[in-house]
């Protein structure tokens, strides 16, 4: 049985002391967006995620597959990858 490729191709997942929220989005440019929408508001102190993987359907291989680690809260030598 062949999985079709979803909506929305792209999804965060955010990393919470809860376990994992996942959220999708249907393009690379919304899903980061999002990211930065998210580093935003743990900024402000309203959320309490502590790292954003983006990952992105893989048509052939019927999965999700990991794009970037796009945010490590815990990382403070982290810097902006060219996106």
């Amino acid at each position: 049985m062949n999985a079709r490729k979803p909506s929305k191709p792209w999804r965060l997942v955010l990393i919470t002391a809860g376990g994992p929220v996942y959220t999708t989005h249907r393009s690379k440019p919304a899903a980061y967006r999002a990211v930065d929408e998210e580093k935003q508001r743990v900024a402000n102190g309203s959320s309490r995620v502590t790292r954003i993987t983006v990952e992105q359907w893989d048509v052939d291989g019927q999965r999700w597959q990991r794009h970037e680690n796009a945010w490590n809260k815990n990382d403070d030598t982290a810097q902006e990858p060219p996106r």
